[in-house]
């Protein structure tokens, strides 16, 4: 592209002439003109833009340069206008190809997201296998949004994950990863409840964040594992509220608030609400 430009920073500029009728506003209202106010920024001729409408700023890039566009972006650690997502959208015949080619390059992590989260709009199956790779292969930023690029997917990009519990034992991260993407799949895979019941026994430091998972699955077979769970000493606050909270879910029981005056947690939850209540 001829000239990278920055559409946040622009419109931030912009706006500077209603600065004092947006500060006398209400939040709400501030949000309701502040949208308003960008759509008419983005169709009126902009000096910066060469004297076109931002909205229409990548109408006449080719496909290469849409994709040559959110690499710079992303190498820029700028955001995506909506403007050329909408473009590399709309031309995804020929964009989609060059994005998925693009994948097997030198990207930093804000251009590997990029790439990822446009595929992702355009339903671009293809991906599911790097993906995946990426969840089992890497920590961090690039796990995370390849983890979070399958969830759409559903069964198809939930499948490979439960596959990969199944038969290996992973890091903890890893094998907390796969799990959220094999729960957020609806209805629950087969054989998913299960591995969720052993991960809730096998992870006991994790037990919040499993009891979550078992919730997802609705699976009524977890219930006495977490009714067992709760009749444990040394619950911690939150730890008994993610318990509780799934045990709830799955038998439309509701359990008794306990107290936890030893748990600095709860100390600063009871005392928050304290500063809340009305005085008497």
């Amino acid at each position: 592209m001829d000239r990278m430009i920055d559409f946040q920073a622009e419109f931030a500029a912009w706006l500077q002439q209603y600065r004092k009728q947006l500060i006398e506003m209400s939040n709400d209202e501030v949000d309701d003109v502040a949208d308003r106010l960008y759509d008419q920024w983005l169709h009126e001729r902009q000096q910066a833009f060469g004297g076109v409408e931002p909205a229409h700023y990548f109408d006449a890039f080719s496909a290469d340069e849409l994709v040559s566009a959110l690499l710079s972006y992303g190498a820029a650690e700028w955001a995506l206008p909506d403007s050329l997502c909408d473009k590399l959208e709309d031309e995804r015949a020929n964009t989609k190809p060059l994005l998925i080619s693009a994948l097997s390059g030198q990207l930093t992590v804000r251009q590997e997201g990029d790439i990822l989260e446009r595929l992702g709009e355009m339903g671009a199956e293809e991906i599911i296998p790097f993906c995946v790779s990426r969840v089992l292969e890497h920590t961090g930023d690039r796990a995370e949004q390849a983890a979070q690029a399958l969830i759409p997917f559903g069964a198809l990009g939930a499948q490979p994950c439960l596959q990969a519990l199944q038969t290996q034992d992973w890091p903890t991260e890893t094998t907390d990863r796969l799990a959220d993407i094999v729960c957020a799949c609806s209805p629950p895979l087969p054989g998913a409840a299960e591995q969720m019941r052993n991960l809730f026994v096998d992870r006991p430091e994790a037990r919040a964040f499993y009891a979550h998972c078992l919730e997802r699955t609705e699976d009524e077979a977890a219930v006495p594992l977490l009714k067992a769970a709760l009749e444990q000493q040394g619950l911690g606050y939150y730890e008994f509220l993610a318990l509780r909270d799934s045990y709830e879910a799955l038998t439309g029981e509701i359990l008794p608030d306990r107290e936890f005056w030893e748990d600095a947690d709860y100390l600063v939850v009871e005392h928050a609400g304290e500063e809340e209540r009305p005085h008497e």
